[in-house]
């Protein structure tokens, strides 16, 4: 005996008929109370109404019948207990992938992710969604496709799609779902895909699984020999972030974003300090050991990537408040894309050959700046975690913004190693 029930079969065809004679019912009545009562217009539209509420309150019940019991929207489906597909009586023509759909609806895709409201991203990572489905969903042709499916990598098998591939197929449902009014994909309802979805198993969930271990992460090596030859590589006018950028060990996007600012703002949220000032020392407790700029950035920062202060050396200040990174590059990713150092990248190749440990970018600054500082100043001058919070890694715990002074600790601690760790890249001209 099967466990579930075609649309069109008879136990159905009976209750679509008994929904179909109560509301014919209903029908005769109101037209009985119409021909026994004189009724006027707003009588008379208030049974209009009644009669269209109980008509698509009773669509909405057999839809709803339907689907939990596996049925689902958009053809005549039927569901097995051995088959594991949801299939349509009619079988299309042609079948696309889920990244063809993609590549087919991309404008749509992007705006839909972008609009105004409470699923709204940025167009960053809705690129990063749109470019993850067309890479990894090109087999995708089929719900079941979503729990089994594995895409393949130089021949080899069984290699995990990311974390962002799951998102985008997401948010591509509820984009032809709202947009398009599309009720199936493939001949499969949009309720079946969905289901589905909830099993595709991408790279992250299944390190969490414990299916695969993780990745080995190699961290950058410690080599300010690099860094300084990096530093020549660079065409002068990226130099001066290059700089900054070394010296705070800030994120990208943050030191971006506050040197794009106007230069009466990064007057207000810059300050020197100065080892020889006496209201300086008496301010720090007499601790200042060096010349010290710190930047305020609090206000690009928030939840993961939180921020607090970025420093540099006092002579820096000049070049942080006339340098505006957007004249520079108006992205981030352009301006990463024009400082990565081709020339430096293919010498490391050819030393390390098969232990290469993958191409330096401009985010490899602020690793690079933890190590050293680690290497160099820690345990005697620093602990790690002054480390990290010169950096603004780690600034959003409790006891870190309720308690810790960071304003203060930080600039003394970044004050006794200023002097020794500018040394390591020479200080670019002001614009």
């Amino acid at each position: 005996m099967p466990t579930t029930r075609e649309l069109g079969s008879e136990s159905y065809e009976e209750e679509r008929k008994c929904a179909i004679r109560r509301i014919t019912d209903r029908i005769l009545e109101v037209a009985t109370e119409f021909a026994d009562e004189n009724l006027n217009a707003e009588q008379l539209a208030e049974l209009v109404n009644e009669i269209e509420g109980y008509s698509s309150e009773s669509r909405r019940e057999e839809k709803a019948t339907a689907y939990d019991q596996g049925l689902l929207r958009g053809a005549k489906y039927s569901v097995s207990p051995n088959d594991d597909k949801c299939k349509s009586n009619t079988e299309p023509t042609e079948k696309k992938s889920l990244s063809q759909i993609m590549k087919d609806n991309e404008s749509d895709f992007l705006s839909f992710c972008t609009a105004e409201g409470k699923a709204k991203i940025t167009r960053t990572k809705a690129i990063a969604y749109k470019n993850a489905v067309i890479k990894h969903c090109d087999g995708v042709t089929q719900p079941s496709h979503l729990a089994k499916y594995q895409y393949q990598v130089e021949g080899k098998k069984g290699v995990y799609p990311p974390d962002n591939a799951k998102k985008g197929v997401s948010k591509l449902f509820d984009m032809l779902r709202t947009i398009k009014e599309v009720e199936s994909i493939n001949g499969y309802g949009i309720d079946r895909w969905i289901l589905d979805l909830r099993d595709f198993m991408t790279y992250e969930s299944a390190v969490k699984a414990k299916l695969i271990k993780p990745a080995l992460k190699i961290p950058h090596e410690v080599n300010s020999t690099e860094i300084a030859e990096w530093y020549n590589e660079l065409p002068d006018r990226y130099r001066g972030f290059f700089y900054l950028l070394v010296m705070s060990g800030g994120r990208m996007e943050t030191l971006h974003k506050f040197l794009s600012q106007s230069k009466e703002y990064k007057m207000n949220k810059t300050k020197i300090i100065r080892k020889n000032d006496p209201d300086n020392q008496i301010d720090y407790d007499n601790a200042i050991c060096g010349d010290v700029l710190r930047m305020d950035v609090s206000d690009f920062g928030g939840g993961s990537k939180d921020a607090a202060f970025l420093f540099a050396p006092a002579e820096a200040y000049d070049l942080v408040i006339n340098t505006n990174a957007a004249d520079i590059n108006s992205t981030c990713g352009i301006l990463a894309a024009r400082c990565k150092p081709e020339k430096l990248n293919e010498r490391r190749r050819q030393r390390q050959g098969s232990d290469y440990t993958g191409d330096y970018t401009l985010k490899s600054t602020r690793k690079f700046t933890l190590n050293y500082l680690i290497a160099k100043y820690v345990p005697d001058i620093l602990s790690e975690r002054q480390v990290n919070l010169i950096q603004s890694r780690g600034v959003s715990g409790v006891d870190t913004k309720s308690y810790y002074d960071m304003r203060k600790q930080l600039t003394i601690s970044y004050s006794k190693i200023v002097d020794d760790f500018k040394t390591i890249l020479p200080l670019p001209p002001a614009p």
